[in-house]
């Protein structure tokens, strides 16, 4: 005796729903990328004024070229962070 079997569904419909939540979380990836890319901007405000680079650029020029530890530990001591 053969038996008539059903064709079911269940397999397209697991394939759409996969397909939709792919495309969700691509949506997602791409718009929180998009929204991090803005803040990366800096305003005028933030930026460093010309005397505070001016002091780190001589504070950096008046380090020691020797590879003491001494020369090395003074240097620190010496660099504003």
């Amino acid at each position: 005796m053969k038996k008539n079997y059903q064709q079911g569904n269940g397999s397209t419909i697991a394939v759409i729903i996969v397909v939709i939540v792919l495309l969700a979380g691509a949506i997602y990836m791409w718009r929180s990328q998009n929204a991090n890319t803005s803040e990366d901007v800096p305003i005028e405000n933030e930026l460093p004024s010309d005397e505070s680079v001016s002091s780190t650029e001589t504070s950096l020029n008046q380090q020691s070229d020797s590879d003491d530890i001494s020369s090395i530990e003074a240097d620190l001591e010496a660099t504003n962070y």
